[in-house]
């Protein structure tokens, strides 16, 4: 599988399924949890597109959980109106 048509494939999966941790999205777009390499190499790609913006990344523990941006935006747009009441 190509890189790009893997991160689009895991930004699909994340838009659909949020929030979750590299190995859930591993598991949930078909590829083996046989070994570590596959998860790290999620993980790379949840770096990436943190990086350019796409998702929010949060370490918890040892995992790295993601979630959409656009979650992100409606997040903080919440919190704005609540404190305006």
């Amino acid at each position: 599988m190509s890189n790009h048509k893997l991160s689009v494939e895991i930004s699909n999966y994340l838009i659909g399924n949020w929030p979750c941790s590299a190995s859930q999205i591993v598991e949930g777009i078909g590829l083996s949890l046989d070994n570590r390499s596959k998860i790290n190499l999620v993980s790379y790609h949840l770096k990436q597109m943190n990086k350019n913006g796409k998702i929010r990344l949060k370490k918890i523990g040892r995992n790295l959980v993601a979630w959409p941006m656009e979650i992100e935006k409606i997040r903080v747009l919440r919190e704005f109106m609540e404190g305006m009441l």
